[in-house]
């Protein structure tokens, strides 16, 4: 693949900022430059403290990478067949893998930009920006914020809000002495062990593949039409968009995957903590770092698919409502604390593989905030998706409500999840 590398730099902070250790729980160069002196600690690198073995940034303005990139082809020569005939651009993974920027990670850990940018410029005139970003730093609301804060200086406005990156202030995250577990915590509880397609133990039909749809708001509405026709009781609320799309997901998964009816399946949910902890620190658009807490609901393939989908969109909104409480986020830091090896609860990709399964919402990321003087982006999504039952479902950039859904399963499964994706009269009565 043909491409010429315009510029490569280390862009650093264009003023002063403070040199100090922060704990962990060219579309404008200048403006690049000027956003690292507000958010100087994504001008640092990582280190481990060798007293407690914690990881920790150490803000000394090494700076970020910069990539400029020209290529002679153009955006239609990296879609698949019919990839946007709904008018949403939907990138091959050839795409994916010219516009991501990289790194030589066998540099060690202090060498790696905590997030590194490549400006690509296709023959057609558009353009693409792919950014790379540590999520020890920051979770997705974070560094959306740093993006729109950057495309604001780009078009000669100010900050918004300006980043607060003081740990110490969210004293809500801080675990209790002593630690008081007081809820059952199924995210923390061990995954379901994984399985391999039906009929498959290796060769190319146990292989993954991602998946991107399209989900119009007509679709979504005749979705959220059939959960509510559905129900058979007064649940006294109404479910969102997200818990019948994820509810719908799941249960085309569950299908495709072929599982038996008294197979258990489970859901794993990240969730935004910022609108769920009463403390004004937290609730300030500006907090930098991480605020993810995982939700989980688990059930028998048997209920899921054959109960209509209120069911399972319910069992959805009630496992989020359960995250609204202030007292079980603190019950899950109390349990992470109690951990001799917190890392042994948390979620890796084999967490996720059949018959587990995680629907990551971008719902709430502004992308239309990323506007660097062009407008709002074309298109917004992830740099793709590598393990298997891992899904994200993104608000496209038209402001219509619609979605994309991009999900990676075995390539066995892929043809009937799209069969039932769009078979919305699958869902049978009761």
């Amino acid at each position: 693949m043909s491409l010429k590398v315009q510029e490569c730099s280390m862009v650093c902070p264009a003023g002063e900022t403070p040199n100090q250790i922060v704990r962990l729980t060219r579309l404008d160069m200048l403006a690049l430059s000027r956003a690292l002196v507000s958010f100087y600690p994504l001008a640092g690198r990582l280190r481990k403290n060798e007293g407690n073995d914690e990881i920790e940034v150490d803000c000394n303005g090494e700076g970020v990478l910069f990539i400029e990139v020209e290529t002679p082809y153009a955006l239609n020569d990296f879609v698949d067949g019919d990839g946007d005939k709904d008018g949403v651009f939907k990138p091959n993974g050839k795409f994916r893998k010219m516009v991501n920027p990289t790194w030589d990670y066998t540099k060690g850990l202090s060498s790696i930009p905590l997030i590194m940018v490549q400006f690509t410029r296709f023959k057609c005139g558009s353009v693409c920006m792919g950014v790379a970003m540590h999520h020890h730093i920051g979770d997705g609301i974070a560094y959306a914020y740093f993006i729109s804060s950057w495309a604001r200086l780009s078009r000669g406005l100010d900050l918004a809000v300006f980043p607060v990156h003081e740990r110490s202030l969210i004293h809500h995250l801080a675990p209790r002495n002593p630690p008081q577990v007081k809820f059952r915590h199924l995210e923390f509880e061990p995954r379901l062990p994984p399985l391999s397609p039906n009929g498959c133990s290796s060769g190319d039909a146990a292989m993954n593949m991602e998946g991107l749809f399209s989900l119009s708001k007509p679709q979504i509405n005749a979705l959220k039409l059939k959960a509510a026709s559905y129900k058979v009781v007064d649940q006294g609320y109404t479910l969102s968009t997200f818990e019948v799309v994820a509810g719908h997901v799941w249960r085309s998964a569950c299908m495709a995957r072929g599982l038996a009816n008294e197979q258990q399946v489970k859901l794993y949910i990240p969730i935004d903590a910022r609108t769920r902890l009463k403390d004004p620190t937290i609730l300030l658009k500006g907090y930098y770092g991480n605020l993810v807490f995982f939700a989980a609901c688990i059930a028998k393939v048997g209920d899921i698919v054959s109960k209509p989908l209120w069911y399972t969109a319910s069992m959805i909104h009630e496992t989020l409502v359960r995250m609204q409480d202030v007292e079980y986020l603190k019950s899950a830091v109390d349990y992470l604390e109690l951990q001799s090896d917190p890392l042994v609860v948390l979620r890796g990709a084999d967490s996720v593989t059949s018959p587990n399964l995680l629907i990551n919402s971008w719902g709430r990321i502004p992308s239309c905030e990323a506007d660097f003087g062009w407008g709002c982006p074309t298109f917004f999504g992830n740099g793709g998706v590598r393990y298997e039952g891992l899904a994200f479902l993104i608000p496209t950039t038209h402001g219509d409500g619609s979605f994309t859904l991009s999900i990676n399963l075995y390539k066995i499964h892929m043809p009937l999840f799209e069969k039932y994706l769009y078979d919305f009269q699958s869902t049978p009565k009761v």
